[in-house]
């Protein structure tokens, strides 16, 4: 049963008295003659509208109302009752509690006529042109409160539309598209779609060279006097509006300054020497970059009309490609004329660099490590917004604690990127036309992971890939060739022993030859990185390995015939994961945060099992977090919870996976927030493994669910997030059946339930 320590009451008993300390403290420090204003109350009568729309009308009056009352959390005003227990004291504790809490707000600070004029304004821009409404306040003691009625009357409809009717260009082109006018006949006026009619209209425009054009010069005339509570609409252009907005406007000729210098751009603009290429007037002496990238890059050309699409297409393309510090662009109108010249100011980064980073870790498994990588980076490697990137890097993780202290590890290397911004594809010639620029890149690695007192790997890797983006919230990553060659460089009597022992052991340090593609998708929507926001996230995987190669040599595993390239078995298999999540933003500053990932891979042609990196894993702090990591599973199997003679924890993973996580993220104050979050998964084998017992996947896997619940902190820092999580297991699927639920084992008073159920992961970032 669950137990209850003295130390759960205490904390529940010092929650209570603290609010009502709380609540005691709120109504101090009021100034004679003020009150404590604790909000305000509207009645809104509209015999008209209907329940739903009343209530929404409702809503967005009261939210008008000024000021806002002092916050309150289960009806006490905390942050009131904080600022009020810092007084006027300027010690370490006085500032802390002003900055958590909030000053009082007043009823002095309360207008009502303007409040009163502001909801009227409001009502009225709705269309409720004969709209009353009227205010008050009432102080009882030193509390106050505000009250308003809001008298609508009849809302006002739409019954006509009129646009400019005359010859003129500019008129045509408006009356063009009149059928997707957003002023539709029967609809209630509002001043906000009569705005967004004319941002409409002005948006067309620009796609059809009205450069000088802005929606400030149309006025929407309303004639209310036709009876019935309907209007009519007249769009017609101001009086005063300058000649040059009702005229179209084409690109003359487009100036590139690819080498310019804030420090001397005056010297910069005046040079003449310039080269003409493909229609681009580019300045750069010192040849610093090829014509041909803008060509690829620029989608403004010379002869073409102005619209605006393809000027900021531009734009956003230069920035994207990651080389130029600032960009900068004007319009120039040439002389006696309707041509526009295109001028584009062109910063480029510094060419080389070399940057050093420094990073830490901690592990639930009583592991701490660092990772020192030193980067160099040689922009526009050949001239062409190339970035070649070459890191060498060494990070050690120590196991300073625990039952199986002293297995550090060592891990050192060198990997090189070379990216270029475009698609680099024998024989064929694409691009994109979006605002993000294409990639290829080429990566090459190796790299030597130690194992102190159990191995030693070397790995070498090899990747081509692409990366091209349909828009901010899609992307793809296409990679035809990936290799990746892991071979054990030694290998200890104690590790040889262990293995003797657990023979899944063997398959950290087998030798894996993977050669084959990947396909990755991905949809974000959200793109801000904010912990409120509301959206969802999908991303797909499909890796291939060996089919090609599988295919030609009629590789069978199965039936003994194993084909090798340059000595080594290659490994043939297909995986897919997907990842589904849903964000849903629970009032002004928390998140509901949900995840399912499936996971299924499968070897055939010439292997039996997967490479030991391509296998799937549940349990640490970005998955189960009450469990340590890689220690769920397979199935009902118990092994990676079972130290070996070595004293070596195993690593246990599987063929296929299901991972379920929720989590509700609470704003506690300025930078700290709380979760609360349950985790659920397992992983499970296609074939039968004598030396893993209940790992196959069959019809009863449900039943081998993990599960697992906790709580955690996570600290804000805007450049860096920090987390800590303190999960504790609920069910147990290596117990017996009937058995696995743990829940009414939980003792927190026990020191040994504690240290064998209560798992700490500390993190960067979220876990998703």
């Amino acid at each position: 049963m669950i137990s209850i320590n003295k130390t759960s009451i205490s904390i529940q008993l010092i929650a209570v008295l603290l609010a009502f300390f709380a609540l005691g403290c709120s109504r101090k420090n009021i100034p004679a003659g003020d009150a404590l204003y604790t909000g305000a109350s509207l009645e809104l009568q509209d015999s008209a509208s209907s329940n739903r729309e009343k209530k929404i009308i409702k809503n967005d009056l009261e939210h008008l109302i000024r000021p806002t009352p002092n916050s309150k959390f289960l009806g006490i005003r905390f942050k009131l009752g904080f600022y009020n227990m810092a007084g006027s004291g300027n010690n370490f504790v006085s500032k802390f509690l002003r900055k958590i809490g909030e000053p009082p707000v007043l009823m002095s600070f309360v207008n009502v006529d303007k409040n009163v004029q502001l909801l009227t304004n409001f009502l009225e821009n709705k269309g409720f042109f004969h709209a009353i409404v009227k205010g008050d306040t009432t102080i009882n003691i030193n509390v106050g409160v505000a009250t308003y009625k809001a008298v609508t009357g009849m809302q006002y409809k739409i019954d006509s539309v009129s646009f400019p009717s005359d010859s003129s260009n500019i008129s045509i082109a408006i009356r063009s598209i009149v059928s997707k006018t957003i002023l539709k006949r029967g609809d209630p006026f509002m001043l906000d779609v009569i705005k967004g009619e004319r941002l409409r209209i002005d948006m067309h425009l620009k796609e059809h060279g009205y450069y000088f054009f802005n929606p400030e010069q149309l006025v929407v005339l309303v004639d209310s006097t036709i009876g019935g509570h309907l209007v009519n609409l007249y769009v017609k252009y101001k009086p005063d509006i300058p000649f040059a907005s009702k005229q179209t406007y084409s690109i003359d000729r487009v100036f590139i300054y690819s080498n310019y210098n804030l420090t001397s751009a005056l010297r910069d603009t005046l040079k003449t020497d310039s080269e003409m290429v493909n229609g681009f007037q580019i300045i750069d002496r010192r040849k610093t970059f090829k014509p041909e990238l803008f060509s690829r890059i620029l989608t403004v050309r010379s002869g073409t009309l102005y619209n605006r699409t393809d000027h900021n297409l531009s734009l956003s393309r230069l920035i994207n490609l990651g080389t130029f510090q600032f960009v900068k662009n004007r319009f120039e109108v040439v002389a006696d004329s309707f041509r526009l010249n295109a001028y584009y100011y062109l910063t480029p980064m510094k060419k080389k660099s070399l940057s050093a980073e420094i990073g830490g870790l901690t592990k639930s498994s009583n592991v701490t490590g660092s990772e020192i990588t030193i980067n160099w980076r040689n922009r526009n490697t050949f001239k062409a917004a190339e970035l070649l990137s070459l890191s060498a890097y060494v990070g050690a993780e120590v196991q300073f604690s625990g039952q199986y202290a002293g297995y550090n590890t060592l891990r050192y290397g060198i990997e090189m990127n070379l990216s270029s911004p475009r698609f680099l594809i024998p024989f064929f010639s694409v691009n994109t036309s979006n605002a993000f620029v294409p990639r290829t890149n080429f990566q090459l690695g190796y790299d030597i992971l130690t194992r102190q007192k159990l191995y030693a790997l070397n790995s070498f890797r090899a990747q081509v890939g692409y990366i091209w983006k349909e828009s901010i919230t899609k992307e793809h990553r296409f990679s035809p060739i990936v290799v990746n060659y892991v071979q054990p460089l030694s290998v200890t009597e104690e590790y040889i022993k262990s293995i003797q022992n657990n023979p899944v052991l063997k398959r950290s340090i087998d030798t894996q030859f993977i050669m084959g593609s990947s396909y990755n998708y991905n949809f974000n929507e959200l793109t801000t990185g904010q912990l409120n926001t509301s959206g969802w996230y999908f991303n797909g995987l499909l890796d291939l390995s060996g089919n090609i190669a599988g295919l030609i040599s009629g590789a069978s595993a199965k039936k003994g015939q194993i084909k090798k390239i340059w000595g080594t078995p290659f490994s043939q298999f297909i995986k897919t994961e997907l990842d589904l999540r849903k964000y849903i933003r629970v009032g002004l500053q928390n998140q509901w945060a949900n995840r399912i990932i499936l996971g299924v891979a499968y070897p055939y042609g010439n292997s039996t099992i997967l490479p030991f990196v391509k296998q799937f894993f549940v349990g640490g702090n970005n998955s189960l977090r009450g469990f340590r990591s890689r220690s769920v599973g397979p199935g009902s199997y118990n092994g990676g919870l079972l130290f070996d003679s070595s004293g070596f924890l195993p690593e246990m993973t599987g063929d296929l996976k299901l991972e379920l996580n929720s989590e509700f993220r609470i704003k506690i104050v300025n930078i700290f927030y709380g979760a609360l979050f349950i985790d659920a998964g397992n992983v499970w084998l296609w074939n039968n493994n004598s030396d893993q017992p209940g790992g196959k996947f069959s019809k009863t896997f449900l039943k081998e669910i993990a599960i697992d619940a906790g709580i955690g902190i996570r600290i804000d820092l805007v450049i860096l997030l920090l987390r800590l999580d303190l999960g504790i297991p609920l069910r147990k699927p290596w117990l017996p059946d009937g058995q696995r639920s743990v829940i009414n084992k939980i003792d927190f008073s026990s020191s040994q339930w504690r240290k064998e159920n209560m798992i700490y992961n500390l993190a960067i970032g979220l876990p998703f």
